[in-house]
């Protein structure tokens, strides 16, 4: 799918040791967007069929694992409580629990909309 050279081709800055650990943390944000489709008889059909777009979106994801980590460990350590207060008025919200930060969702979003309907639909037969 994405091998470290063509990595570094695409503009990857990563050392090799962080683009592996930023790959394996891609894979499962890629297997959601596509539905499990690595899983599936087909797949190597349609990997070799969209190659470019596949490396493309693994491109997407490894480089942005960075920043969806550093949210996961800011979001870990704070407990999802902010408040408000004017002196009049106190108000105090939680956060949804949520397994899923707001950078890792609008990066599944910007991939999927990269990819071709057949490997993001639900309703694609081969």
């Amino acid at each position: 799918m994405l091998d470290y050279q063509t990595y570094l081709v695409r503009g990857g800055t990563l050392t090799e040791t962080k683009f592996q650990d930023a790959y394996r943390k891609a894979l499962p944000l890629f297997d959601d967007i596509t539905r499990y489709r690595r899983e599936m008889s087909g797949w190597d059909a349609l990997d070799e069929t969209f190659a470019d777009e596949v490396a493309g979106a693994m491109f997407e994801l490894v480089e942005r694992v960075p920043a969806i980590e550093e949210a996961k460990a800011k979001r870990a350590g704070a407990d999802g409580i902010a408040s408000f207060n004017n002196g009049i008025t106190s108000m105090s919200f939680r956060d949804a629990e949520s397994p899923e930060t707001a950078e890792e969702m609008q990066a599944k979003r910007d991939v999927a909309a990269m990819l071709p309907l057949d490997l993001v639909g639900r309703c694609v037969e081969w």
